[in-house]
């Protein structure tokens, strides 16, 4: 449960990091200055950007635990996280 505390508190600073550097450079909000939703949008995508941080790191603690050695459990969620986003759709 401290692991995930932790991780909680990191990954909302890293994933404020990520929209403000990423978001506002590209233009994103620019889409939705005419439908006038500037604001959900943008909440959405950090939100986005949040849960996936969360679920990498979710993901690593899940392979760990079931994975006898470090190195191991490392090169199976690489791997296995590797597939997920390649065959996503």
């Amino acid at each position: 449960m401290s692991n995930l505390l932790t991780e909680l508190a990191w990954n909302t600073a890293v994933s404020v990091l990520m929209f403000v550097t990423w978001y506002y450079p590209i233009g994103f909000y620019r889409n939705a200055i005419p439908t006038n939703t500037v604001e959900e949008r943008g909440a959405a995508m950090f939100l986005l950007l949040w849960v996936f941080l969360m679920f990498t790191t979710t993901f690593g603690y899940l392979i760990q635990a079931g994975i006898e050695t470090a190195e191991a459990a490392g090169n199976a969620a690489s791997g296995l996280f590797t597939f997920w986003l390649v065959f996503c759709g």
